[in-house]
Order: structure tokens, then sequence, then C-alpha cells
């Protein structure tokens, strides 16, 4: 039986990547629950911190941009937009 994953499968999955320091595995697995749910603070603030510390700070700078449209008071996400500036 090949099971749905859903977006917080994808979540659980690309943390798993990132402690082990994976950081561009993890960013796949994020970027895959973001496809199946565009909105998902959650996915897009842990995929900006992975792409933190892959120093792409233009892709981490958009993530949370669409974070903090949505959720303006999104902590983690504010703080992981002034590390990417």
């Amino acid at each position: 039986d090949d099971k749905i994953l859903s977006a917080d499968d994808f979540r659980q999955s690309g943390n798993k990547y990132f402690v082990s320091n994976d950081f561009a595995a993890a960013v796949d697995e994020y970027s895959s629950g973001i496809k199946l749910d565009p909105n998902n603070a959650t996915l897009l603030a842990n995929r900006a911190e992975a792409y933190l510390r892959l120093n792409q700070f233009d892709k981490a700078l958009n993530d949370v941009e669409i974070v903090l449209k949505n959720e303006p008071d999104h902590l983690k996400a504010a703080f992981r937009k002034g590390k990417a500036l």
C-alpha cells in the first residue's frame, strides 16, 4: 500500500533531515509539503531556516515574507527575516 503523504508528513521528514544537518534534503521535504499546503506557516518558516543554513538568504527572505503577510505576529518568521537581511 502506498500511503498518501500529508504536509505534516513532509514537515516531520524535513525536520529529521534538518537535525542531521542535511539542509538541502530538508528543503526538498519542506517544499513537497508546501506544494500540498502553500500557506503552511510552519513549513515555510522551517524551509526559511534551512535556506539560511545554506546561505540562500533571498530564498529564506521570500519564505518569511509569505508567512508574515499571512501571520504578522509569527515570531520565528520575523526573527528569520532579520537573519536573512
